[in-house]
């Protein structure tokens, strides 16, 4: 049997709450695989299209579900990101 989720918005920073196990992190295609595309995209205030655009470039989106519910997530990319090598050793 499935646990209920308890889901609560405020604004404007929309903090969502989700009722999981204390403290856990999941790579996103993980919490998709459990919640859905679609829903996924409601914790976080974006549209459907992005949570794809996310899964299908292979970012490295890790989300965390806090012990009182609180729902977020961390990318996790190089820095600095460029997206051509550049040679300073001249």
């Amino acid at each position: 049997m499935q646990k209920p989720m308890v889901f609560t918005f405020e604004a404007p920073s929309v903090i969502i709450y989700c009722k999981e196990e204390p403290m856990k992190s999941y790579p996103l295609s993980n919490f998709i695989d459990k919640h859905g595309q679609a829903e996924v995209a409601k914790f976080f205030g974006v549209n459907q299209s992005a949570i794809s655009k996310a899964l299908r470039s292979g970012r490295k989106i890790t989300v965390l579900v806090h012990d009182d519910g609180r729902v977020e997530a961390e990318e996790i990319k190089p820095f600095p990101s460029y997206r051509y090598q550049t040679n300073f050793s001249a």
